[in-house]
């Protein structure tokens, strides 16, 4: 595999030469964007690291690339559309062979879908507190470089610490500032995540220089403390920040949270294979797979979420106005849902033994369960009703949407219950279903001494 990463990375360094070749034979400079050449230069700079694991940036250079087009004019200008291409194919395998050879990084702390594009007037403060965070943190990069240059006594491994820090953290800063100032909308999703990698490899640097401090000069080790770790906390906050205000705009009924965000990326993430592999499988593609995908997977979440409002609206007389605070009620409920969903999958994901790729199949089938369990609820809560009044005939609708309304109101309220006890218990993994029942019987509980009072 990394045979096939450094194989890549050769391949597409040699696709850069002949795209150079290709732009001195254009005679007339304005046929070539501008910001073309500054994509280019960037480019040069990110495959030209030692390290092989820039997957992400190669990734967020070519969504500039393909937002680009050539003229087609005279044959020269032909020729550089061909380069183009050739180079776009090129970094496609690079980042797929480093993807493969574990280059790429798999930790999101943001929780934000890629592909996300958003005016740059709309994220403004953001932005500004971004490039204000990184404003701060280049000065100390260079401070860094410079000292390290005059550090004689400087042994090899400190020598390829500070060498990766400087290399990375120059090419991350490199295209979130292209991305920043010439593009808009802006790839907010490629900018957040850019940015909040640099504070995680900032992070990771000082956290070696504090282990390694009887190995490392004394002014490395004041320098890591003292400048580099302050600007941590800016980048991560400004990330942060912009992934979660782009979020918002981009999707205002709808929101990507810590509880619903991890596994939306990986049901996307699956969706995007099954359509790739229903289409056989084509190179250069993954993009177009991955937005249809997040559309297919948001227009299926807003449906659930627009039935679940109007079912509230309906039950509550049809009032006027408050749709904001329905739709926040629907969400809020089909989430919690979701979250049973996930551990009954999760349940019976480890009862088949932990199959791979089945996750959409086993997230279907725990939501068959749940629905299931649902409807035996409501049905034994309407014909309860239906014995308390006397078991009249007809108006077995209305006593099934009072009992639906009844076990919703249920639920918010064993939800709520549900997640302080999986807060005490110091949030474990695999247990909300236990959690769930455990606020079930305390609200059931609850319920039947009030019943008891009245």
């Amino acid at each position: 595999m990394m045979d096939d990463a450094a194989a890549a990375k050769a391949h597409a360094q040699a696709a850069l030469v002949r795209w150079r070749e290709a732009r001195r034979a254009v005679r007339d400079a304005t046929t070539v964007p501008t910001r073309l050449d500054k994509i280019i230069a960037v480019t040069e700079r990110t495959i030209a690291v030692t390290n092989q694991d820039v997957v992400t940036e190669v990734e967020a250079l070519l969504l500039e690339l393909s937002t680009l087009s050539l003229p087609v004019a005279a044959s020269a200008d032909n020729d550089l559309q061909r380069a183009t291409a050739v180079l776009v194919d090129s970094l496609g395998r690079f980042a797929r062979a480093g993807t493969r050879a574990g280059f790429a990084a798999t930790e999101d702390k943001l929780y934000v879908p890629p592909g996300i594009r958003v005016p740059a007037e709309r994220i403004a403060e953001p932005l500004e507190a971004l490039g204000v965070a990184l404003a701060g943190v280049e000065p100390v990069l260079e401070k860094i470089g410079k000292a390290q240059g005059a550090d004689a006594s400087s042994n090899d491994k400190q020598n390829a610490l500070v060498e990766n820090l400087l290399e990375r953290a120059a090419v991350k800063i490199d295209i979130i500032m292209l991305k920043i100032s010439t593009a808009d909308p802006l790839d907010v999703s490629g900018v957040a995540t850019l940015a909040q990698q640099l504070a995680t490899l900032l992070e990771s640097f000082v956290t070696t220089v504090t282990e390694a401090a009887d190995r490392v000069s004394p002014w490395l080790s004041e320098e890591a403390g003292a400048s580099v770790k302050p600007t941590i906390a800016a980048i991560s906050s400004a990330a942060s920040r912009l992934a979660s205000q782009a979020s918002a705009e981009a999707f205002p009924h709808f929101s990507f949270d810590r509880t619903w965000g991890s596994d939306l990326k990986q049901r996307i993430r699956e969706r995007a294979y099954r359509l790739w592999e229903e289409e056989g499988c084509p190179e250069g593609r993954s993009d177009e797979y991955w937005a249809r995908a997040m559309a297919e997977i948001h227009d299926e979440l807003n449906h659930r979420i627009r039935e679940r409002a109007y079912q509230l609206w309906e039950e509550e007389g049809r009032p006027e106005g408050d749709s904001d605070e329905l739709w926040a009620r629907a969400a809020e409920q089909v989430a919690d849902q979701d979250r049973r969903i996930r551990e009954r999958a999760y349940q019976i994901w480890l009862e088949e033994g932990c199959p791979e790729g089945r996750s959409e199949e086993l997230w279907a089938k725990a939501e068959a369960d749940i629905n299931v369990d649902l409807n035996r609820r409501i049905h034994e809560r309407a014909y309860r009703l239906w014995q308390e009044q006397g078991r009249p005939e007809g108006g077995s609708d209305a006593l099934w949407a009072r009992a639906a309304n009844q076990m919703a109101d249920q639920d918010r309220r064993t939800s709520e219950r549900a997640y302080q006890i999986w807060l005490k218990q110091g949030r474990p993994r695999g247990r909300w279903n236990e959690c769930w029942e455990i606020a079930a019987q305390e609200i059931e509980a609850d319920d039947a001494r009030q019943t008891l009072i009245e």
